[in-house]
């Protein structure tokens, strides 16, 4: 959660508890395959408070401030209006003082504003893993490695938990299988660096595609040209 989103959740009276439910982060680290530092963003210095927090937890705490009567279920949304109605299918209209269009890349809330935009492939693919994992080594920050045609990133989502993305350049064909990314690690102290047990490790794949000619980097900068499409995606942290 980038400062901005604090903010936000913070005028809803929810910033505590996903401070509780989250972890603190205080810098953004971009690093080449060497380990070299190239990108230092220091979120404590410019003021900015951020959080790693998964998703479950996030929805969980904004969920919990929502008056029961106030959450409509088993409705379909079915587009929006530019006066602030959201469209429903089996009932009338809900009118509030912002609409939040957050229904995925066949959106069709931005397909009742803007008309059919095809969406395009990114050309990359992205794998997903989150477990339990206590390091010092990641502590109280988020890193992106940028390698050619790929990368890794890493964060806490909460205490004693650990994130990762790896992402490769896969333009046009069937993507790679994970074992072509990832190769066993056959150094010492192989047990640390594993971080447990292997069964504790969900992982899950994912496209990254262009949302069509309305996306940008909603991160504020662009990686290498190989990287540029990913980039575009803006992810938490980057």
């Amino acid at each position: 959660l980038s400062a901005n989103a604090v903010m936000a959740l913070d005028s809803l009276g929810l910033r505590d508890v996903v401070a509780t439910r989250g972890a603190r982060v205080t810098q953004a680290e971009i690093r080449n395959p060497r380990g070299e530092l190239l990108t230092l963003i220091d979120y404590e210095a410019h003021g900015w408070e951020t959080y790693g927090i998964l998703r479950s937890s996030l929805q969980q705490a904004m969920l919990e401030a929502i008056p029961f009567d106030r959450l409509r279920l088993n409705t379909t949304c079915i587009g929006a209006n530019e006066d602030g109605r959201a469209l429903l299918d089996d009932t009338d209209p809900v009118t509030g003082e912002i609409v939040v269009g957050a229904d995925g890349i066949n959106s069709a809330i931005r397909r009742s504003l803007f008309g059919e935009e095809p969406l395009r492939y990114g050309g990359h693919r992205a794998w997903r893993a989150g477990t339990r994992f206590e390091d010092g080594r990641i502590g109280e920050r988020f890193v992106e490695v940028w390698g050619v045609g790929g990368g890794f990133g890493f964060g806490p989502p909460e205490e004693a938990a650990c994130t990762g993305t790896a992402s490769r350049a896969c333009p046009g064909g069937v993507p790679p299988p994970l074992r072509h990314l990832v190769r066993p690690y056959s150094g010492p102290d192989r047990s640390d660096r594993t971080g447990g047990d292997r069964t504790d490790l969900h992982l899950r794949s994912a496209t990254t595609p262009n949302l069509g000619p309305r996306s940008r980097d909603t991160a504020g900068r662009r990686g290498p040209p190989d990287e540029a499409e990913h980039r575009s995606r803006g992810r938490a942290g980057a």
